[in-house]
């Protein structure tokens, strides 16, 4: 889900870009990038969620970059419309001096109302359409 929300943000990110935003190795970026992308694209792994496209940057052909889909950019927008804004937790990610505990403070109201959001467009994920 990471990688989605960072792909929401800046649409046309590079893989390297992705690696220095979120911390994951490449073979991660690859693996989680390869299951955001439709059954029909190469390489394409399980669960193939159709949300991300997978491009040759034309500056560097050895470089790819990731946009969304149709179907991405409408749960982008219904994600955005619950207020999961994906700029919220990209920023607090990337923020240097934000505190970052290792996982997320349950007690904190917005926490639980993001996650209450995000689990009303989980029957979304579960029949691959928006």
């Amino acid at each position: 889900m990471l990688v989605f929300l960072h792909v929401c943000e800046r649409e046309g990110l590079s893989m390297r870009e992705l690696r220095y935003l979120t911390g994951m190795s490449d073979p991660m970026i690859s693996r989680t990038s390869r299951g955001l992308v439709s059954r029909s694209a190469p390489g394409a792994l399980a669960p193939a969620l159709g949300w991300l496209d997978v491009r040759v940057d034309p500056a560097d052909r050895r470089s790819r970059t990731l946009h969304l889909t149709a179907l991405g950019a409408e749960l982008r927008d219904r994600l955005d419309d619950c207020g999961c804004a994906a700029g919220e937790i990209g920023q607090a990610q990337n923020d240097p001096g934000a505190d970052r505990p290792d996982s997320p403070d349950v007690a904190d109201p917005s926490v639980d109302a993001k996650s209450a959001a995000i689990i009303d467009v989980v029957p979304v994920l579960d029949n691959h359409s928006v």
